[in-house]
């Protein structure tokens, strides 16, 4: 019944386009252009350098980072001094709109990722909140035609036993209360 309120309350959001946009300024495309592609060393980085100034490599520049675990598993994107990251406020943030599945289609090129998850009996994996409507799956397809990629690990979905159940019936860790894996902890 949770997924249910909480499916029909996403999908209704959705048509109505009323989640808020998360904030994020975007500095001119030249000061971005002028930023080295990667500040990795030894051969990759030498690489990328080279494919940038040969105009071989597109860069990072308009490209968009959004972590939304809070930093759970977080990519370092210091290396890549082009990429920018979506930022949200605190509001956001209590609001919960930096969380789990992205919710929006974002007006940029963004990749992201969540590593969370609700236990089976609440719905299951962000992925699974998408697969089970027509409208999810619509939304996935939005995402993807307007350059929004995010990345969501299934956890306990397919795993052995009814509904996601199996060695362990509470998901997560063991009691189903964080989404962060099985100990708590992401590992």
């Amino acid at each position: 019944m949770h997924f249910v309120r909480h499916g029909a309350a996403l999908v209704a959001c959705l048509a109505a386009g009323t989640l808020p946009l998360p904030s994020a300024d975007q500095p001119p495309a030249d000061d971005l252009q002028a930023k080295p592609i990667t500040a990795v060393q030894g051969k990759v980085g030498d690489l990328l350098r080279q494919w940038w100034k040969d105009g071989t490599a597109a860069g990072n520049a308009g490209d968009w980072y959004d972590n939304r675990d809070g930093a759970h598993s977080d990519l370092k994107t210091k290396p890549f001094p082009q990429l920018q990251r979506v930022v949200y406020t605190e509001e956001d943030i209590k609001l919960r709109r930096h969380w789990a599945a992205q919710r929006v289609v974002l007006p940029k090129v963004v990749f992201g990722n969540s590593s969370t998850s609700a236990p089976p009996t609440a719905g299951g994996s962000n992925p699974r909140h998408y697969y089970v409507s027509s409208a999810g799956i619509a939304f996935l397809h939005q995402q993807y035609r307007n350059n929004n990629l995010y990345i969501y690990p299934e956890h306990r979905d397919h795993d052995p036993g009814h509904n996601g159940k199996g060695d362990n019936a509470k998901g997560d860790n063991g009691k189903g209360d964080n989404g962060k894996g099985d100990n708590g902890k992401g590992d």
